[in-house]
């Protein structure tokens, strides 16, 4: 039987660090464009250049995984082709691809915490259906446990552009000092990520 706990209404981003192993999913267009993908791209550069090398819209990456050694280490998943026509197709997900994706990470480690969102269920990789991608869970053995990260996956400039508002709504109301930090700190987050920014 699989060990699964459920964390809900927690970005993921924000535990990294608590797992051994880290997996997202995208598409095989070598972009780690929005969503948690997002997070791991500015916060982890090197697991983007790791999906950058890999063969553009090469479909033949489908099912298949790429290993990026890190603390965590991350596992990115080719999970789908992209979504072209939302509206005709909303769920874009490759079933066959995820499930394969899954179980070659479960298969290749013993004994490790596995962190993931709700893979393949966000609108940014395959908009997927979650009881379908649960089944896939539901089957694998016992030999890790996963940790599954069920949140609303929001789009980057969404988020920013929420944070820069608060940061407005507190002119006037604080020294130009502390309204300075707080403009730099929103900068550097923007760009290094939640994990980094204080290194620069």
């Amino acid at each position: 039987m699989t060990n699964i706990d459920f964390i809900h209404d927690i970005p993921l981003i924000e535990d990294v660090f608590k797992y051994d192993i880290i997996l997202l999913g995208t598409g095989i267009h070598n972009s780690l464009g929005n969503g948690f993908q997002y997070d791991v791209k500015i916060n982890f550069p090197k697991v983007q250049d790791a999906v950058k090398k890999t063969p553009y819209a090469d479909s033949r990456k489908l099912g298949t995984v790429t290993v990026v050694n890190n603390t965590p280490i991350f596992c990115v998943g080719f999970i789908h082709k992209g979504a072209y026509r939302n509206d005709i197709n909303p769920d874009f997900l490759d079933y066959n691809a995820l499930e394969n994706v899954i179980k070659l990470v479960d298969d290749n480690f013993e004994n490790k915490t596995i962190a993931c969102p709700l893979i393949g269920c966000s609108k940014y990789d395959g908009n997927g259906n979650k009881e379908k991608v649960l089944e896939i869970f539901n089957n694998l053995s016992d030999k890790n446990k996963w940790v599954i990260y069920d949140y609303e996956q929001r789009d980057y400039r969404e988020v920013n552009n929420e944070k820069w508002a608060k940061i407005i709504e507190q002119m006037g109301k604080i020294s130009y000092k502390e309204m300075r930090k707080l403009k730099d700190e929103f900068i550097k987050i923007r760009k290094y990520g939640i994990h980094n920014y204080k290194k620069f």
